[in-house]
């Protein structure tokens, strides 16, 4: 295990981990010296400061600061009075450089460094020692000085979109394309994510690499709610910014009393020798180690929803029990609706207007939830259920029943879509939502399914603090909900859902073990596009956190039954669908497909991707297209064939040492040789359209 260590060479701290330095001044303000991999480090660049962080009433130095939120006023008024370090159990190191300015100002800055991870966590810590301070602008994490050879074109920034279907999509340009030059430029690009969609703009992620240095560099928000990144020029150099929202685009401030403190959200920082697909491993490394929660289980779930689409009851529950038996999977979770009458088609759905009260439906169930587990149990089957904590239908018992829960702005209930918000940062609700959900566990139910399909925007009533600060409280509730339940009932499983990717966000996947990937069977031949989605996301989401849907209808072919299948496997697998209708052969293949998921889950743990075949957008299905997940472990590749003449892939695979022999286990069996030679390239034939191979290659000698 390599761990991080704190060095001292006169007044720098040299913060080291995994062979990257973050070099620290703190003679007076402190000042960042540099971030880089040891060998690369160079502290011969001028020094910029550790942190931007402007207070209501202070002046801003810098003229001409346009979009960019630098030369804050505060930002150079403190110096540095202490610093100290803790060695965490572990074996990270958490190291607090402590100032102290005018206005009773004091400013923590935060860095852990964990063992194997070149990535650091940042955040800031600002208290009033006197008071009033209203901050209205403070970074989480910062890097200055990029790009000092002044060659602009040869440092490119890489985001990653957001959205509810389509999430993921990778954007790539030199930074002068958006807008940033060497000299006389006060732009910044910049995008201030608000509300309780932390996701729905960009995905909290994103990639600066340096070609002309074969450095890059990488950041990651860690917020469920309101976020902010920005990348901006300064003195012929580049610097980037993150953390929370601010006043000017986020709705957010914070009024410290005397003795008050705040502390940003955090955001995780990563350079790496190398390109963005290496920031991705150095990132995913991170994740997995210290972010990402150890799984109780890791088998195989089936989700009813795309059987009944909401109109469960105990027969459909019944018969899709039934189909699964020996199939090799694990988990049967009951989607939304469980609590709810059934509605006549054309009316508005009561699942989405009673969600809130959740205790089960009599017609639906008449036996009742424990008893509904209980048989799932004796089927061989572990019990889940869907559920959407954070809100309350109108039609709910909740919302008349304690319209003192609910979230305002200006005395006004906040809604959307016939939605009110539970107020979580009231300890009343939270230990309302604790109790719904200790009951269900104590039902038998060890799977929870966690979606969110409205959000608050730009957040509710803060006083003093604006709305963009309610929209964090409130997300810290939630997180407050979930770490309880997690230390209350460490057997039970939760995937985190929001519309699929409405919060892929690792404030959120720090505390579930899954996250859902897209709402792709929600439009006609969504899940043609589906694999070009799950390769775009996994540069963010972990493979091992990543629900993978493969759909399964009895009106498919055999190829697209493979095709949707083989989506399925190259993530954490999610069955649905009316399995109870499948024939012999879809049945066979859904088996076969159980059986290889099972066989091969170890292989996306520690892992991480690099994409194969031709790039496209995420809606055109014309290419024949892969993904690799790789680990230690070995390799684990899906290729799809979607609506091309090409009828074949020649790949390369990255995880593999050459000359090493290995393994070849296909989906389906026999699709591919048995060994594989590292450095050698592997063919994949697909004959018909809109099919797809699985191919899972360990090292010989390993079982």
């Amino acid at each position: 295990m390599s761990r991080p260590e704190l060095d001292t060479d006169g007044s720098l701290l040299l913060l080291s981990t995994a062979g990257v330095v973050h070099a620290v001044d703190i003679a007076g303000t402190a000042r960042q010296a540099g971030f880089a991999p040891s060998h690369r480090l160079d502290l011969t660049g001028p020094l910029g400061a550790e942190v931007e962080l402007h207070l209501a009433g202070d002046d801003r130095p810098l003229p001409q600061h346009g979009t960019r939120w630098t030369g804050c006023g505060s930002t150079w008024s403190t110096t540095v009075q202490s610093h100290r370090a803790e060695r965490l159990p572990d074996g990270g190191l958490h190291v607090v450089i402590s100032s102290s300015g005018a206005r009773g100002l004091q400013v923590d800055l935060h860095f852990v460094a964990r063992p194997d991870s070149s990535c650091l966590t940042r955040w800031t810590g600002v208290r009033a020692a006197e008071g009033p301070l209203t901050v209205e602008h403070v970074s989480s994490g910062l890097l200055r000085g990029l790009a000092a050879h002044g060659d602009f074109d040869a440092l490119w920034l890489h985001t990653y979109d957001g959205g509810w279907c389509w999430e993921g999509a990778l954007r790539s340009r030199p930074v002068t394309d958006a807008g940033l030059y060497p000299v006389s430029c006060i732009n910044a690009w910049s995008v201030e994510t608000t509300g309780s969609w932390s996701s729905k703009h960009l995905l909290p992620f994103y990639v600066l690499e340096d070609r002309a240095t074969g450095i890059s560099y990488g950041m990651q928000v860690d917020s469920s709610a309101s976020w902010r990144m920005e990348v901006g020029a300064e003195s012929g150099t580049v610097y980037t910014q993150a953390g929370g929202p601010n006043h000017a685009g986020g709705h957010w401030r914070h009024v410290l009393g005397a003795g008050e403190r705040l502390e940003t959200v955090p955001v995780v920082v990563g350079v790496v020798e190398g390109d963005r697909a290496e920031v991705v491993d150095a990132f995913h490394r991170h994740r997995r180690l210290h972010q990402a929660p150890r799984e109780p289980r890791r088998g195989v779930v089936y989700n009813e929803y795309h059987a009944t689409m909401n109109t469960l009851d105990a027969s459909t529950v019944a018969a899709q029990a039934a189909a699964l038996a020996g199939t090799g999977v694990e988990t049967f979770v009951l989607d939304a609706g469980w609590y709810s009458p059934q509605t006549p088609e054309g009316e508005v759905a009561t699942w989405w207007t009673l969600a809130g009260d959740w205790t089960h439906d009599e017609s639906r169930f008449p036996d009742g939830m424990k008893a509904l587990a209980g048989e799932l149990r004796d089927g061989g089957l572990v019990p889940g259920i869907w559920l959407e904590p954070e809100v309350a239908g109108l039609g709910s018992r909740l919302v008349d029943e304690h319209p003192d829960w609910l979230l305002q702005r200006d005395g006004r209930p906040l809604l959307d879509a016939g939605r009110a918000f539970l107020d979580l940062r009231l300890p009343v609700v939270r230990e309302h939502l604790a109790g719904v959900l200790d009951g269900l566990v104590g039902d038998g139910y060890a799977y929870f399914k966690f979606d969110y399909n409205t959000e608050v925007v730009p957040g509710p009533d803060a006083p003093p603090h604006g709305p963009g600060q309610g929209a964090l409280a409130l997300a810290a509730g939630w997180q407050a909900v979930l770490d309880g339940l997690r230390a209350r009932h460490p057997q039970v499983v939760l995937e985190n859902c929001a519309s699929g990717g409405g919060r892929t966000d690792y404030g959120l996947l720090s505390r579930t073990h899954l996250g859902s990937v897209s709402d792709h069977g929600h439009w006609p031949g969504g899940w043609r596009s589906f694999p070009n989605v799950l390769r775009a996301v996994l540069d963010v989401l972990h493979p091992a956190q990543a629900v993978s849907w493969a759909v399964l209808e009895p009106e498919l072919s055999l190829a697209e039954t493979r095709y949707r299948l083989v989506t399925g496997l190259l993530g954490r697998m999610t069955l649905s669908g009316p399995v109870d209708r499948l024939d012999a052969d879809r049945r066979a293949l859904m088996v076969e497909a159980v059986a290889f998921a099972n066989a091969s889950a170890d292989l996306l743990a520690g892992a991480s991707v690099r994409r194969h075949g031709q790039e496209q957008p995420l809606h055109r299905t014309e290419a024949v297209t892969a993904l690799e997940v790789f680990s230690e472990a070995g390799c684990l590749l899906g290729v799809w064939r979607q609506d091309c003449e090409d009828d074949r892939l020649r790949v390369r695979l990255h995880g593999l040492r050459d000359g090493e022999r290995y393994r070849v286990r296909s989906f389906p069996a026999g699709a591919v040789p048995e060994e594989l030679v590292g450095g050698t390239e592997l063919t994949i034939h697909l004959p018909d359209r809109f099919d797809a191979v699985a191919v899972a290659v360990r090292p010989e000698g390993t079982s």
